[in-house]
C-alpha cells in the first residue's frame, strides 16, 4: 500500500453523487477528514513524494539536501510542516467540502489532501525560513562564552554543585543534534518553552518533542547516572 493510501471515508455526499454537496459534514467527519489530510501528507514528506506530487501540479518545492536530511530524523519537523498546512487549509473561506464535486470521481478525502498540496509550497517556504532562523541564532550562541549558561534554579549556595551542573549540561549538549541545543541553551536560561517556539519558530509542541527525544537518548547513555546524581543534589538543597 502506498504511504499515502488511506482507507475511503463515507460522507454525505456520497449518497447523493448527482450534484456537488455545499453542506458542511458532520464533526466526526471534519475530524476524520482532518485526521486522514494530515497523516498522508505527514508520510508524504516522510517518503519524499509530496515534491514530485507538487511539481505534477506546477508547484515547484526543491529541498536542498540539508533540509531532506532534517525532514527524514526529525518527526517534529514533519509533524510541523503538515500540521502548519493544515492549518492553511482550515483558515480558508471556502472548506475543501463546499467546492467538492463527486461526479468528478475523486474522494472527498483525496480532494482534501489536494488542497493540503495547493498551500504546502508556502508552507514549506515558511519552515526554511524558520531553520535558517535557528542556524543564524547556533551561531549567534557560538560566538558568546562558549560555554553553557548556567541552569535554571542551581542557584549559588553551592558553588561546587554549580560547577558540576554546568560540566553536565556542556557535555549534554555536545551530544545533542544543532536544533535541541539551542533549546537545551534557552531552556536552561530560564525561556519558558512558549518563549523558546516563538523565538524557533516552531511549535511548542515540537519543543517538547525533541526534549522528549533527548532526554530519552540522555537515559540511555553513560550521561544519564550523572544528570540524575546533579538533580538529587538540586533536590537535597531545596529540602
Amino acid at each position: 500500500m502506498r504511504d499515502d493510501a488511506q482507507p475511503r471515508l463515507t460522507t454525505p455526499a456520497d449518497e447523493s453523487p448527482e450534484a456537488p454537496s455545499r453542506a458542511e459534514p458532520p464533526r466526526e467527519v471534519r475530524d476524520r477528514l482532518h485526521v486522514h489530510g494530515h497523516e498522508t501528507l505527514r508520510n508524504m514528506i516522510r517518503s519524499q513524494r509530496v515534491y514530485e506530487r507538487c511539481r505534477t501540479q506546477g508547484r515547484f518545492v526543491t529541498p536542498t539536501p540539508a533540509e531532506l536530511d532534517a525532514l527524514r530524523g526529525s518527526p517534529e519537523d514533519r509533524d510541523d510542516l503538515a500540521g502548519d498546512t493544515l492549518l492553511k487549509v482550515l483558515e480558508q473561506a471556502e472548506q475543501p467540502w463546499t467546492t467538492w464535486d463527486a461526479r468528478k470521481g475523486a474522494s472527498l478525502e483525496t480532494y482534501v489532501v489536494g488542497a493540503l498540496l495547493l498551500h504546502f509550497p508556502r508552507v514549506f517556504s515558511s519552515w526554511r525560513k524558520a531553520r535558517r532562523h535557528r542556524q543564524e541564532l547556533r551561531r549567534h550562541l557560538a560566538a558568546d562564552a562558549g560555554t553553557a549558561p548556567t541552569p535554571a534554579g542551581t542557584g549559588t549556595a553551592d558553588p561546587a554543585l554549580t560547577v558540576v551542573a554546568r560540566d553536565v549540561l556542556e557535555r549534554a549538549l555536545r551530544t545533542a543534534d544543532p536544533d535541541v541545543r539551542v533549546i537545551l541553551v534557552l531552556v536552561a536560561a530560564g525561556h519558558p518553552r512558549r518563549a523558546v517556539a516563538e523565538q524557533l519558530g516552531i511549535s511548542e509542541r515540537a519543543v517538547e518533542g525533541r526534549l522528549h527525544r533527548f532526554r530519552k537518548q540522555i537515559r540511555d547513555s553513560a550521561l544519564g547516572q550523572d544528570v540524575r546524581d546533579v538533580l538529587r543534589e538540586q533536590a537535597s538543597l531545596r529540602a
